[in-house]
């Protein structure tokens, strides 16, 4: 299975920030691991998350549920968490 790797998002993050702005780097680097891992958890050797689909969604919510980036406005995060919720 193909993985986000930590680096990536990294990179990914550089390439927001060049284009959009913002400031550089994470609020806490264990709610990126958090993020990034969640969708591998297991109970008694089961997948919470079966399918490569709802490793991808689970992987998506953490990371924007989170807003491990610095520099998001609080209106953003606001936004993003109820659009989510419905």
């Amino acid at each position: 299975m193909i993985t986000l790797e930590k680096e990536q998002v990294k990179r990914l993050n550089q390439r927001l920030l060049d284009a959009t702005g913002g400031l550089d780097g994470f609020r806490d680097e264990a709610m990126l691991d958090s993020a990034l891992s969640a969708a591998f958890q297991t109970f008694d050797g089961v997948d919470h998350y079966p399918s490569t689909a709802a490793k991808i969604a689970r992987t998506a919510y953490g990371l924007v549920c989170n807003i491990v980036r610095l520099g998001v406005p609080f209106e953003l995060r606001m936004n993003t968490e109820r659009g989510l919720q419905r």
